[in-house]
């Protein structure tokens, strides 16, 4: 994943499927054609790329979230939502189809949504985080022993 800046960003073309905005464009015409649709200030402060190979997808879910005041109403406008989950999904031998890894991947990134992590990659884990994971279990364990 590579972090860039707000100007960086702005000019990163990018290809949607959406039916106001679909092919290739710019991150700026996507932020102007948001903009346009809620009726706001909208504002790039940062952001990160991912990319992947010719045999791997990127792939995202986006959960919308309640209207204030109406728990039932959902908010109805494409890409809005309240939290969002990308992964990046590479074929390795070949063999897999990438319409069956798109499959995959959009129910595992709802997963890993609702799961809430902590952590970017098991890197970012701190060790304190992963020893108190581990009394957890241990402890779990020693329940049924």
């Amino acid at each position: 994943m590579l972090c860039v800046g707000p100007v960086g960003t702005l000019n990163m073309k990018i290809n949607l499927d959406h039916p106001k905005l679909s092919g290739e464009t710019t991150v700026q015409n996507a932020v102007t054609e948001v903009a346009a649709m809620v009726g706001e200030n909208v504002k790039i402060r940062r952001g990160y790329a991912l990319s992947t190979s010719s045999h791997g997808v990127v792939l995202s879910y986006l959960h919308t979230c309640p209207q204030p005041g109406n728990p039932i109403q959902f908010v109805s406008l494409p890409g809005v939502g309240r939290i969002a989950g990308l992964l990046t999904l590479e074929i390795e031998d070949g063999n897999a189809s990438l319409d069956a890894l798109r499959g995959v991947g959009s129910s595992l990134a709802m997963h890993i949504v609702a799961s809430k992590p902590l952590f970017l990659s098991k890197e970012l884990v701190p060790s304190e985080a992963l020893e108190s994971e581990r009394d957890i279990l241990k402890a779990q364990v020693g329940n049924y022993s």
